[in-house]
């Protein structure tokens, strides 16, 4: 269920130290478009949900596992019948030491869908329902350090699902499609390290001239390999790291739109608000005015 949504957007309330909410959801109940500010894991368990993210339809089935970034607009049809899902709400900042995650899980927006179903995901599918299970377990015991076994197992998840989405992009099965593109998957392998230095250095002034001389290929052959591996532009891929960064910088009460905006990388607040508007739906200012609307500063993630 959601608790308090204020127009689009949804406040996920903690409890005391806990950066993680955990549902057991079996309420026969549509949810409208909405987003937060927590990165969302979703199980289903009993019957067939379908989810409208951004505009596409994803339809989850029993079994299937879905993972939604933040600040993601998506909305819920209700099951035909009475259905059942575990929901992992997590403030994303338990994940933001580690970049090397970052720099694979940038690739998943707007949503990745691990299907039960899909041959090719069955390890990693047993490996990601097996930790989520471990979640719930530790939801509903009683150790002292059950926030601690709790964030350990997130961490987990979330490499074990990055670790498998880099494998994917440099498996045998791609190898050969790379091959039959005439993309050598020894040059694909380049551009996740790629990938890493945009992240890293995501602040300064990153062009395309620059990283592709970084990479040893000529740009057109650097933007054709960049979108094979990633999915996305070179563009998209940098300013959804920036996009993430604002997000967490803009939290600060003292921050300023328009400051956070260039120290992320943005050399034009005209541009910024474009790409914001596009990637979130809403306004830097909307988002500002919603994501910061917290009486208990402990519950600002």
């Amino acid at each position: 269920m959601i608790e308090n949504l204020d127009g689009t957007m949804e406040t996920v309330n903690y409890f005391g130290s806990s950066h993680v909410r955990i549902y057991h959801n079996e309420e026969n109940e549509a949810y409208p478009l909405h987003w937060h500010a927590a990165t969302e894991v979703t199980m289903c368990l009993e019957e067939d949900y379908e989810y409208v993210i951004q505009g596409d339809t994803v339809h989850m089935e029993r079994g299937d596992i879905l993972w939604l970034p933040a600040g993601v607009l998506h909305s819920i049809s209700n099951p035909a019948n009475n259905g059942s899902r575990l929901i992992i709400l997590f403030d994303p900042l338990i994940l933001s030491t580690f970049s090397e995650l970052g720099s694979i899980l940038s690739m998943l927006s707007p949503y990745y869908l691990v299907s039960a179903k899909d041959p090719d995901a069955g390890d990693i599918h047993s490996l990601l329902q097996g930790i989520a299970s471990d979640i719930l377990v530790c939801q509903l015991g009683d150790s002292k350090f059950k926030d601690v076994l709790i964030s350990a197992k997130i961490i987990e998840f979330a490499a074990q699902l990055s670790n498998a989405v880099l494998e994917d992009k440099l498996s045998p099965k791609r190898n050969k499609e790379a091959q039959e593109k005439d993309l050598p998957q020894a040059h694909l392998a380049g551009i996740y390290h790629i990938c890493e230095y945009m992240r890293q250095h995501s602040h300064e002034n990153l062009t395309l001239d620059h990283l592709a001389d970084k990479s040893g290929f000529s740009k057109y052959y650097f933007s054709r390999i960049f979108k094979n591996f990633t999915g996305m532009s070179f563009i998209d891929y940098l300013n959804n790291i920036r996009i993430e960064e604002f997000e967490k910088l803009i939290l600060d009460p003292e921050a300023s739109i328009t400051d956070t905006a260039f120290a992320v990388g943005f050399n034009s607040i005209s541009s910024f608000n474009r790409v914001f508007k596009k990637k979130k739906g809403l306004s830097p200012s909307e988002y500002l005015n919603l994501a910061r609307d917290y009486k208990d500063p402990s519950q600002r993630f």
